[in-house]
């Protein structure tokens, strides 16, 4: 069975934090974490409307990091998405 995953790319989600940032939104990531972060796709791991104008995501950064960013609703929805296979569970998606 087919399901979509949303990513962004590192570049992506660096301009995305500077815009949370400007924006004083409540979650974004320090600049100086930025070269912590994966050159791979990074998987949005959870998203829900919050505040009923944007989108709280989880995004995994690396290996075994997540980070909280908000973004505005037309940000999220304009985000790449790629179908994964969900009953291959051992098949890389990313």
């Amino acid at each position: 069975m087919p399901n979509n995953i949303t990513y962004l790319s590192k570049e992506q989600f660096i301009a995305l934090n500077e815009k949370a940032i400007r924006l004083k939104k409540n979650r974004s990531v320090e600049r100086h974490e930025y070269k912590r972060i994966s050159d791979a796709r990074l998987p949005v791991l959870f998203h829900m409307l919050h505040n009923d104008v944007e989108i709280r995501t989880q995004i995994g950064v690396s290996e075994n990091s997540t980070a909280w960013l908000d973004m505005d609703i037309k940000d999220y929805n304009g985000l790449p998405s790629m179908s994964v296979d969900i009953e291959n569970p051992n098949q890389p998606i990313l």
